[in-house]
């Protein structure tokens, strides 16, 4: 059946419309990049935070606090200024009401964590006398929290531990003492889920 001139013209109508309709919305090539004035963004993704930008009132750091024994993470808003000490202070502040409500805590009381020094890659972190006090299996956990936190950070890959300014040993994952510089592999059993 051959389609009479009124149905052929109507057809190829809308095959042209549909043509520069597609053309009109396709992205020309260009050989470099062109830059968009702000203006001619539309004001929703100027302001629209991405994950990796900061907090509205400071920046979102992680600290690990400990569920049915394993590490989770936790988001902390710090200052824009925050140092590695602020980063500490908020493991040191332990969990909200509210993460306590869902079972998460720390074995890691307020006031145990002297200084930090990073380094070349390795946080040095001076425990006080009283990080002694805690349990065994506590130490190694406060130890674990500590390590994922700092090594959180930027330029942190690992750290080392002194207690009152001297060298100690300290837990690693597995339970066994060390002076070497830890990082994240060597707690396997409370890595997060």
């Amino acid at each position: 059946m051959t389609p009479s001139p009124r149905t052929w013209l109507r057809t190829s109508a809308l095959s042209a419309t549909l043509i520069f309709a597609v053309a009109g919305c396709s992205v020309g090539s260009q050989s470099t990049a062109r830059r968009t004035a702000p203006d001619d963004v539309p004001f929703e993704l100027l302001e629209a935070p991405s994950p990796t930008s900061p907090a509205p009132n400071g920046r979102a750091v992680e600290i690990y606090l400990v569920r049915e024994g394993r590490l989770v993470t936790v988001d902390r808003t710090l200052a824009p200024n925050a140092t590695i000490d602020s980063v500490l202070q908020a493991l040191s502040d332990g969990p909200t009401a509210a993460e306590q409500a869902f079972g998460v805590g720390s074995p890691l009381p307020p006031g145990q964590i002297g200084t930090v020094e990073p380094a070349r890659g390795v946080a040095l972190v001076d425990l006080n006398i009283s990080f002694g006090d805690l349990a065994s299996e506590d130490q190694g956990t406060a130890i674990g929290q500590i390590v994922y936190t700092l090594t959180a950070r930027p330029g942190i890959g690992s750290v080392s531990f002194t207690l009152d300014g001297n060298s100690i040993e300290v837990p690693s994952g597995d339970g066994a003492l060390t002076t070497d510089a830890l990082a994240r592999d060597d707690f396997p059993g409370i890595t997060p889920r």
